[in-house]
């Protein structure tokens, strides 16, 4: 099969696996959002922002360099993949353990701290299914981790919907413990699939695997922790600053704009190997490919974002109720945000297959400390719009600084992630 049409085949099979995904999701936020109330849907929301973090930490980059791996390097994809089993053990097994003492010393009520044990459990869950999620990338097996994507998504809905019946002072653990149990069943699943059918890990025969793969990994995986913590640190600093309620105001629409960004990424994820062998071998191939690609992602976000203006009082209303009426304001600021969202969700991967992983790093860390001092200006007095403002600053920092670094780009910089042995085997298929 031509590479367009497998680009556009995977691209069609995530798309409609992540609108499956997005329905589920708001179905998900409706009901944490009704039955926990204001107060209990904005603890849920720190403390799922905060573990979700903390798994990207051993998770991040990792999984994009272990893909890369598979894809190229069949004779040794079983030990790397075995050697970010036991990577992924150890660094989760130390990060568990520091948020067991964390969450020991702070002050908390005791519902939000039984809420949180449950969310250091969880986090195992969905380690698991970061390393299930690489094999598949790296086989191409897009159809089937989109399956296992709905299927994780429908559990956690009815789980969740199970264990708000009885309602409890533990109703906010019960809700993060159907999450963490909807997870392990389909990272089970994902490993029977993933590990007997398609590559079973082996113990590394050298110590230099784990080296080579940690080495690797860390710029990745900084940038990508960078880009986690820029999409929740105004969860945190609202909740610092202005309390449970207004971060409930704000996570509302946000969790809306979180499923839309999704969009993008669905179209340029088939095509990062594309966008990588065009850098290596031919500039100005690369240059008109990635210049088409946004254009395209700037129409594609006008159309939504218009949309989403326009409706954002039908949506918030329908989806949430009058009680968040303050967010309908929210969503129309968050509405520029997504804008800003598209391109540099291409510029991401642009840099990546340049090679300049390190300027990737440089970008974001502007983008953090851009966006944490205007929301901390800002928050204090106009609460949420302030948060919107402090991520709108953040976006355009990152797409300023990538359009930089790509515009001065040398050919011959960097480290292009993909090898030639991918490259052969996509133009063959």
């Amino acid at each position: 099969m031509a590479v367009g049409h497998r680009i556009a085949k995977n691209s069609l099979v995530i798309l409609i696996a992540r609108i499956i995904v997005a329905a589920l999701n708001l179905v998900f936020v409706w009901l944490i959002s009704h039955y926990l109330g204001k107060e209990a849907f904005g603890q849920y929301a720190v403390i799922s922002s905060a573990f979700n973090l903390a798994t990207d930490i051993p998770a991040a980059g990792m999984n994009l360099i272990l893909i890369r791996q598979i894809a190229a390097r069949d004779d040794l994809a079983s030990q790397y993949l075995g050697a970010a089993m036991s990577l992924r053990v150890v660094i989760g097994g130390l990060l568990g353990l520091i948020a067991t003492v964390v969450v020991a010393l702070l002050p908390m009520p005791v519902e939000v701290r039984a809420a949180c044990y449950v969310g250091i459990l969880w986090m195992f869950s969905l380690l698991s299914i970061y390393v299930y999620t690489a094999v598949l990338f790296g086989f191409e097996r897009f159809y089937l981790q989109s399956i296992l994507n709905v299927a994780n998504m429908l559990l956690t809905v009815a789980f969740t919907f199970l264990v708000l019946q009885v309602h409890s002072r533990w109703s906010l653990a019960s809700v993060i413990g159907a999450s963490a149990l909807a997870n392990a069943i389909v990272a089970r699943v994902g490993f029977s699939l993933s590990f007997k059918k398609m590559l079973a890990p082996q113990k590394p025969h050298a110590r230099h695997i784990y080296l080579d793969l940690l080495r690797e990994s860390i710029p990745v995986g900084v940038a990508t922790i960078l880009r986690n913590l820029h999409e929740r640190i105004d969860i945190f600093l609202l909740g610092k600053l202005r309390g449970s309620g207004e971060v409930a105001i704000f996570y509302a629409p946000y969790r809306i704009v979180q499923q839309l960004i999704v969009i993008p990424n669905m179209i340029v994820r088939p095509a990062y190997p594309i966008l990588a062998r065009f850098a290596r071998e031919d500039a100005t191939r690369f240059r008109n490919l990635l210049r088409k690609l946004v254009l395209a992602f700037v129409v594609i976000a006008s159309l939504i974002c218009s949309g989403l203006y326009g409706l954002s009082g039908v949506i918030i209303d329908r989806a949430f109720g009058e009680g968040f009426s303050a967010s309908v304001v929210v969503l129309k600021y968050l509405c520029f945000v997504l804008f800003v969202m598209f391109p540099n969700s291409l510029l991401w991967f642009a840099l990546l297959s340049l090679g300049r992983q390190i300027s990737l790093t440089y970008g974001l860390v502007a983008t953090v400390v851009i966006n944490f001092v205007v929301a901390y200006l800002l928050i204090p007095s106009l609460g949420s719009v302030g948060a919107c403002v402090g991520t709108l600053s953040g976006q355009l920092a990152f797409l300023v600084f990538c359009g930089i670094a790509i515009a001065f780009h040398k050919s011959g910089q960097g480290n292009p992630p993909l090898d030639q042995a991918r490259f052969s085997n996509l133009e063959g298929q």
